[in-house]
This record gives structure tokens, C-alpha cells and sequence, in this order.
């Protein structure tokens, strides 16, 4: 036998030890691209981004710009009290295997800040025909109900430059499927831990980034990490840790950016990336290609020498 003949089904084999450990990017969004912020279609890196509000008036007066071309994508609110706006991005759905990791991180800069409520992110798996297309006047929303994720909530002040007392950082799982508003009440989240993180200032202006990963070791261990940084949210003080031994989700779509209260803010983002992490083979895996590798290696010397 050949060499040639052995090289390709051990390229083959090569490659897929490869692949089983290698990344995927769902999305790299950093509106370098010439596609607008609703593709309709979705596109195979770009998210699709949409503004909900409370009500037609707040609608009208929310200002969207940029989210393309190198343009960062800019959401100015209006001041109507009593109202509030909610920022989503929808991606092609990523389903976690056993061992697989995806990672969601976003990074944005506000320009205004309401004087109170906190920041509410979440990572979310929308029901089938439950997916918003437009902007649309509510942030409650029909489509909502059924869908399973988690969130970090921070249902702290947002006083610029004032860190709050308390420690409210939280991660936790959607179990009120019914309601219509995601994040209406962080009661519809059933804790995964206790609050936890030290609270700091916000600043406007400053770049932070949201990131949740999700790491499923099991079918009954779903190991969800949380971190905001930037500004004087350093030093991991805003980092937490959780374990879902009940997953009901395991596949996400999108994600939603909202203020815990009736006020508005103005914000833009700059990058979205969501990153999908296959799982790597057991040394057992490796030993079995190496070994059918070896094999092939060996057939070949013996037709050689003979």
C-alpha cells in the first residue's frame, strides 16, 4: 500500500480531533460590516438588533443611528418618565452539546444614565414562531412567554459617579414562563445564587462588557459564568458563579439589555461576540485515532519491506 493511500483517512482523522476541540463564531459584530443592524435573514456572524419600547410615544422619540460600517450602533432614548426601553440581539440558535461552551460578551458606553434602576442581561432561547422581526412598542411581548435562559441582574442605583451599598449582583434562572416581559420583575428568575459582588460607580461615557458563559458538563450540570468590567467594575468585584443541576435551556438565540425600572438611558454598543466552544475528546478519543493512525502506519512498512 501506498503512502498517499494512508494520508488521507489520516488527515481525516487528524482533522476531526481538531474540530471536536475547536471554536465557532455565532457572531463577531463589531459593525465593520455594510449590513444593516435587521438583516431579516439572519446573517451567519451578524446579529440582528432591535429596540422595544413601552409605549408608541417613547417609539417615536427613540433615536437609533449607526450599526454599520464601522459605525457603532447608538440607541438615544427619550425622557418620557415612566417609560423604558429594551435593546435585543438575535442570533442563529446555538445548541450546547456535552462539554461545549458558548460565550456571550458585549460591550457598550453610556451617554445617559436614569437615576435609578439597575442593569437586567440576560441570555435567552426563543420559542418556535416566537421571534420578534421589528422594532416593535412594547417591551412586553406575547413572544416571551415560554422562553428559557438565564440573567444577570444588578438591581442596583445607576447613580453616575455614587456606588450603592449592598451587594446585588444575582444570577438567575427564568421560571415564571407565562409573563410576557422578560424583565418586568427579576421575581420571574428563580436564583441560582445568593447576591454576591461588590457594587461601584458607573460612568458615562466608559466602556464596559457584559460576558456569560455557559459550560455544560452534564446533562445535569450546567456551570453558567457572569462578569461585568470596566470602569471601577475591576477587579472581578461584579464576578459570579453559578450551577444549574436542572437546566431548561441549552440552546441560545438572543439576548436582551434592559434597565430594572421605568426610566431611560442612552447607550451604544460597540461589539458583540458570541463564541461557541465544541467539546474536547477524552484522552480515550485520542488513544483510539492514534492507534487506528499507528495501525495504518504499520501496514504500510510491512507491504514496504515486502
Amino acid at each position: 500500500m501506498k503512502l498517499s493511500r494512508l494520508i488521507p483517512p489520516l488527515a481525516v482523522l487528524a482533522g476531526l480531533a481538531v474540530s471536536l476541540s475547536a471554536q465557532t463564531t455565532v457572531v463577531n459584530d463589531d459593525f465593520t460590516s455594510t449590513e444593516d443592524r435587521q438583516l431579516g435573514a439572519l446573517s451567519s456572524t451578524r446579529a440582528n438588533w432591535y429596540v422595544l419600547s413601552n409605549n408608541t410615544t417613547t417609539q417615536a422619540q427613540t433615536v437609533v443611528t449607526g450599526g454599520s460600517n464601522g459605525t457603532p450602533l447608538s440607541i438615544n432614548g427619550s425622557a418620557i418618565a415612566g417609560s423604558s426601553n429594551a435593546y435585543m440581539a438575535k442570533w442563529t440558535p446555538a445548541t450546547l452539546g456535552v462539554g461545549d461552551t458558548l460565550t456571550v460578551s458585549l460591550t457598550f458606553s453610556f451617554q445617559r444614565l436614569p437615576a435609578t434602576g439597575g442593569l437586567r442581561f440576560g441570555i435567552f432561547d426563543s420559542t418556535p414562531g416566537g421571534v420578534i422581526t421589528s422594532d416593535v412598542a412594547s417591551v412586553g411581548q406575547a413572544s416571551f412567554t415560554g422562553d428559557t435562559g438565564y440573567a444577570w441582574t444588578g438591581n442596583s442605583s445607576m447613580n453616575i459617579g455614587t456606588a450603592p451599598s449592598g451587594n446585588v449582583f444575582r444570577i438567575g434562572e427564568r421560571t415564571t414562563l407565562t409573563a410576557t416581559n422578560l424583565f418586568s420583575t427579576s421575581g420571574d428568575f428563580t436564583p441560582l445564587q445568593a447576591g454576591n459582588g461588590t457594587n461601584a460607580a458607573w460612568a458615562l461615557n466608559t466602556s464596559y462588557t457584559m460576558e456569560m458563559s455557559f459550560y455544560l458538563a452534564a446533562a445535569d450540570a450546567l456551570h453558567i459564568n457572569a462578569v461585568l468590567s470596566g470602569g471601577a467594575f475591576g477587579s472581578g468585584i461584579a464576578a459570579l458563579e453559578a450551577v444549574d443541576s436542572t437546566p431548561t435551556a441549552t440552546s441560545f438565540d438572543y439576548l436582551l439589555f434592559r434597565s430594572a425600572t421605568g426610566n431611560l438611558w442612552d447607550v451604544t454598543f460597540t461589539e458583540l461576540s458570541v463564541i461557541q466552544t465544541a467539546a474536547i475528546p477524552e484522552p480515550s478519543t485520542y488513544a483510539a485515532i492514534f492507534g487506528i493512525g499507528a495501525l495504518g502506519l504499520a501496514l504500510w512498512r510491512r507491504r514496504r519491506a515486502a
